[in-house]
């Protein structure tokens, strides 16, 4: 027909849609845990939030 774009530049628009959202999408993810973690690390006392924020991945220990 003679008012239809050709296949090949639809889907260039369509991956081009994609990689925008696929960014938008990272981008916002990792928004949502930097205010996560921001907002979970100021429930804490001042000198137990840096410690949260160091050493998150073992247990406290006793001394």
């Amino acid at each position: 027909m003679p008012g239809r774009p050709d296949q090949s530049s639809a889907e260039e628009a369509l991956a081009g849609a994609e990689r925008k959202g696929f960014r938008l999408a990272v981008i916002g993810r990792t928004g949502a845990l930097v205010a996560f973690a921001f907002f979970y690390l100021t429930l804490y006392a001042f000198p137990n939030n840096v410690y949260v924020a160091v050493f998150s991945s073992s247990p406290p220990r006793s001394v």
